[in-house]
């Protein structure tokens, strides 16, 4: 029945994210999304970074930190 009243143009899942789901203000994040995140981002940067630095040098290591740091910056923001 509802099928019927939808537009041919309109979509048939609408999603609005939550306000603060862009952004840097993440307060409706629980405890476990900071945990998956902190986990998944900084921690995997910091151990990958200082491997990167330990094997391949100084110049590697500041490069791979960078690119991850900048990585980690992205996925905060958007969250993904």
């Amino acid at each position: 029945a509802q099928a019927a009243e939808r537009h041919w143009d309109e979509p048939f899942m609408t999603y609005e994210p939550h306000p603060s789901s862009v952004g840097w203000d993440k307060k409706h994040w629980r405890k476990a999304d900071w945990i998956i995140w902190v986990c998944s981002g900084p921690v995997v940067t910091l151990l990958f970074s200082i491997s990167i630095f330990w094997l391949f040098g100084p110049l590697w290591g500041m490069a791979a930190l960078a690119a991850l740091v900048s990585a980690d910056a992205l996925t905060y923001y958007w969250n993904w």
